[in-house]
């Protein structure tokens, strides 16, 4: 594998890494969290949001597309490195076009919705009699 390869999969990977966690915080926020701690975990994914996203627009992550794109056009067109540059190009591509502040806005303003729509939907519920606890 080459050094170039090399880097741009540890990159890739702390972006996934960060999504992970993400994933981790939101499941924690929707079964666990009490509601006092909303705004703070909203605070947290955007945080999250903001840093994969600035991960994956970088300068040197699209150094390293373009570095790589002689070796991609080397390799079969199923093969998993071919496949991993394919779509790391087109997700790098994707993502330059949003600003990474508008991205953690974005997760931010998602997070505080989902309580506010948790807080709206046991309303309804207790207004029609039902009790889930």
């Amino acid at each position: 594998m080459s050094e170039a390869l090399g880097r741009l999969k540890d990159i890739l990977g702390t972006i996934h890494d960060l999504e992970r966690v993400s994933s981790l915080v939101a499941w924690d926020q929707e079964t666990m969290m009490p509601p006092q701690g909303a705004e703070g975990r909203a605070d947290q994914r955007a945080t999250l949001a903001r840093l994969s996203h600035e991960l994956l627009v970088s300068d040197e992550l699209g150094r390293l597309l373009d570095e790589l794109r002689p070796r991609e056009e080397e390799l079969a067109y199923d093969s998993d490195d071919a496949s991993l540059l394919r779509v790391a190009r087109r997700d790098h591509e994707k993502a330059r076009r949003v600003p990474a502040e508008l991205r953690a806005e974005l997760s931010r303003a998602g997070s505080l919705g989902l309580g506010a729509w948790l807080d709206a939907f046991e309303t309804t519920l207790h207004a029609a009699g039902v009790d889930l606890r």
